[in-house]
């Protein structure tokens, strides 16, 4: 993750602040706004170990109760005064029924929701958080394996505002106390591959050599399962046809019904 010393950073959705605590430490030049979803009594409680006092020890500032989907959360709370907003690991809170052995996380309902998290999150940075005078940059980490390589994460900023400029592979290890919790309670998730993607509306010539970037659109490169080109039509329509491929455009499907409603 590209990080400078002298950025004005704001996490969303922190769980036990250990990831703003790393960025604190590794980059003690950083100015850090910490933001997380509960309170402060809700994190001490679901939380053993959090890193409310160490950040604030630290001089740096902690918020609690801003939720990215609620504007009124955050706009009296939170200036535009930001180089990047960064959100580690995004996942909706468990909710609902669930079929026996299948978590909430998987089914349409729960892709369409944390879709619609990311894309609060890339729309009010843009809007209410990032200085006019900043980087002006938006980092989401996610994992790279179900459910969350379904959300298509790359193409969820607003058409024609936040320009998805590429991704970084994200490394645990160099945030040194940096816990991946569970959304729901004081549990440490299992550590997997993760992607830290980037978004701009401004040129970023400094990222360049960090980021890999989109590749460019071509005939049968599927964008939904980062497969192609390929250039054997048989092939092309086998990929079309498989579980995986047909799963993800449901899902892209759903998702493009919702934007087709927001506009009406």
């Amino acid at each position: 993750m590209h990080i400078q010393a002298t950025w004005r950073v704001l996490t969303i959705g922190d769980g036990d602040l250990s990831f703003s605590a790393a960025l604190a430490r590794r980059w003690p030049t950083l100015k850090i706004t910490a933001s997380v979803l509960d309170s402060e009594q809700q994190l001490r409680d679901k939380y053993q170990l959090n890193a409310i006092d160490t950040l604030l020890e630290a001089g740096q500032r902690v918020m609690f109760e801003v939720d990215i989907t609620q504007p009124d959360s955050l706009r009296d709370k939170l200036k535009a005064s930001f180089d990047v907003t960064i959100f580690q690991f995004p996942l909706v809170p468990n909710a609902g029924p669930r079929r026996p052995g299948q978590s909430w996380h998987q089914g349409e309902d729960s892709n369409l929701l944390n879709r619609k998290l990311l894309n609060a999150f890339l729309r009010y940075s843009q809007h209410y958080l990032l200085a006019s005078n900043g980087a002006r940059l938006s980092y989401i980490t996610s994992k790279d394996v179900k459910p969350y390589c379904d959300w298509n994460i790359e193409c969820l900023a607003e058409p024609g505002s936040f320009r998805h400029i590429g991704q970084m592979p994200f490394i645990p290890g160099e945030f040194p106390g940096y816990r991946i919790r569970n959304v729901d309670r004081d549990k440490q998730v299992k550590s997997t591959a993760a992607i830290t993607y980037a978004w701009s509306d401004s040129p970023q010539p400094q990222l360049h050599r960090y980021l890999t970037a989109p590749p460019e659109a071509a005939p049968q490169y599927c964008e939904l399962c980062h497969i192609g080109p390929v250039t054997d039509a048989q092939d092309w329509q086998n990929h079309l046809n498989s579980r995986q491929h047909r799963r993800r455009a449901g899902y892209q499907q759903a998702w493009q019904d919702y934007l087709n409603a927001t506009d009406k």
